[in-house]
């Protein structure tokens, strides 16, 4: 009874047709960018993502990046459009479409593995600023810290209830000038911002630009810091480390293109010339050749336990 339960299962879970996205946690890497702005002391910052997606990312961003990251965890403020595609463009190709960074290029089985992600900077009065956050925030003539009365997004606040000195520091010479808003305009209800939704392709894929989003959206964090080592997520990921790369940029930008391109044409299908268990005689029967393999495999393992069960004997 035990052996055809076994069977049974095996027949089950053979014929289960597996699902696009599992929601499972994602195991996350630390990459290195070649274009953000090192820290003048340690060099080069590291990005990761959070394991799963979070809920309320946006007002939640440098909570949540302080226990990926430690004490110099913080989440990502994009100082430019370069940046924001070079750091969105290798999270995304490395932790979602690994059969794409196989191959070098984009495989379109993973067209619908595109995800936003996050970010640190939000529109909030702080007290170097404007006073109150306009319903309708103004994005066409707004730059960082251009003191206006839109001037409302600010990379913060940090564990110390202040914003970054690494990351949108007015002081810098030259000063971050982001990389702008998807957007003219946007609601003060959607004071949080994204990477990946500007959904741009081809011509409009660059410049990789800031979309707005309710700050109660669940979706992965971008975060980052020094050079890691050992252990980082609060203690649950071992550190891997991998450097950026021009070819994953490539490969989320071919991704956009058939996700968000209306005259996109759908590869045609790898056609796979069925096998016949029948000797080539007639069309196949119920379950289809499919399933004809698959008890074929089962009789095949029932053939083996035998033998095996004979030779105890």
């Amino acid at each position: 009874m035990k052996l055809i339960a076994g069977i049974s299962t095996l027949i089950a879970l053979a014929a289960a047709t597996p699902s696009g996205r599992t929601g499972a946690p994602i195991t996350p890497v630390w990459m290195k960018s070649l274009l953000s702005w090192p820290h003048p002391n340690t060099g080069p910052y590291y990005y990761t993502l959070t394991e799963t997606a979070i809920p309320n990312a946006g007002s939640i961003a440098w909570n949540a990046c302080a226990g990926v990251g430690g004490m110099f965890g913080e989440p990502f403020c994009p100082d430019s459009a370069a940046t924001a595609e070079e750091v969105y463009s290798n999270l995304l190709a490395e932790h979602f479409m690994p059969l794409s960074v196989a191959a070098g290029e984009f495989q379109f089985e993973e067209v619908d593995r595109i995800h936003n992600f996050a970010l640190g900077a939000r529109a909030q009065v702080y007290s170097s600023g404007p006073t109150v956050i306009p319903s309708t925030i103004d994005h066409t003539t707004l730059t960082l810290a251009d003191a206006s009365a839109n001037d409302v997004y600010k990379c913060g606040t940090n564990q110390f209830g202040g914003k970054s000195i690494f990351q949108w520091n007015e002081f810098a010479a030259p000063p971050p000038t982001g990389p702008g808003w998807t957007d003219a305009t946007a609601p003060d209800t959607k004071g949080c911002l994204n990477l990946g939704g500007h959904q741009g392709y081809n011509e409009t894929w660059a410049p990789m630009t800031m979309k707005n989003m309710p700050c109660t959206s669940s979706m992965y964090l971008i975060c980052r810091s020094m050079e890691p080592s050992g252990t980082t997520h609060s203690g649950a990921v071992t550190v891997v480390k991998k450097d950026m790369n021009t070819v994953n940029v490539e490969i989320v930008k071919a991704a956009f293109n058939a996700a968000y391109n209306s005259e996109f044409v759908t590869p045609a299908p790898v056609t796979v010339a069925p096998i016949s268990l029948d000797g080539g005689e007639g069309p196949a029967k119920s379950g289809g050749n499919q399933m004809k393999i698959i008890i074929a495999a089962v009789v095949i393992i029932v053939v083996v336990i035998g033998a095996f069960v004979a030779l105890k004997k």
